[in-house]
């Protein structure tokens, strides 16, 4: 009885060729889209997922005009030491850090023709153990100072083709500010997808930056889930709050951490 229904089957595919391409390119298409859709929504909801304890990571936002990516009368940028009290007035932050995406070229010397652009996090002591930063040469604890850089495997790897880079100075193009930096650590590429890419961090400069008028500062805050409705609570007559979503560093949509 069953090779008889297929035998049925197959004999109407044959006679209905028309109807049997179009449901079979149909079909193809509908699972072609499907899977793409499938792909894609996977992809965006990857981003910074690689952080340690992602889900416990909150972007801090304040109520102040002057933000970049506004959304609700909230920009995504704090002061530093701001940020900084954000942290010391409330316990229920595990741990809080403070970046700055910028960018920087590189020659090995003044004189060298070669110049490597790339993109910089500017960060706070904190940052590395919020990313998860792995180091793969040189210092173990970053603390970054102004004149020191982290690069990036990939960095270092067109720079010094293979040598060491630890300890090096190279030539540095900060927005056309010109100066000597050390670098004191090789670091692993970041992970993809993510917001915040980097080809070197950087340490921050708090003579220009550790005052409250530089509202410059993305900052994050890992809170354990028992606390966060205690710290909501606390944030309430304060012009800060906390949410689970960063932002694509290309298009500027917005991306669940």
């Amino acid at each position: 009885m069953f090779f008889h229904n297929i035998k049925i089957a197959w004999r109407n595919l044959l006679k209905y060729k028309w109807q049997t391409s179009v449901s079979i390119l149909s079909l193809t298409v509908g699972m072609v889209c499907f899977a793409l859709s499938a792909l894609w929504l996977r992809y965006e909801t990857q981003y910074d997922t690689w952080w340690p304890e992602h889900d416990d990571v909150f972007l801090v936002q304040y109520a102040d005009a002057s933000g970049y990516y506004m959304e609700a009368g909230l920009s995504n940028q704090l002061s530093y030491p701001d940020a900084g009290r954000l942290a010391e007035a409330h316990p229920q932050i595990e741990l809080l850090s403070r970046m700055m995406r910028s960018v920087g070229a590189f020659k090995v010397s003044p004189e060298a023709e070669d110049s490597f652009n790339g993109s910089s996090l500017e960060i706070d002591n904190n940052v590395q153990e919020m990313l998860g930063i792995k180091v793969l040469d040189g210092r173990k604890q970053l603390n970054l100072k102004y004149e020191e850089v982290a690069l990036t495997r990939s960095m270092a790897e067109n720079l010094f083709h293979g040598k060491n880079a630890v300890g090096q100075k190279v030539w540095f193009d900060y927005y056309g500010e010109q100066y000597y930096v050390t670098v004191v650590a090789i670091v692993e590429d970041p992970q993809r997808p993510t917001s915040f890419p980097y080809d070197f961090l950087k340490g921050i400069d708090l003579k220009l930056y550790d005052t409250t008028v530089n509202i410059a500062m993305t900052t994050f805050a890992r809170v354990k889930p028992e606390n966060v409705a205690a710290l909501e609570k606390a944030l309430e007559h304060e012009e800060v709050t906390m949410r689970h979503e960063t932002y694509d560093a290309e298009t500027g949509e917005k991306i669940d951490i």
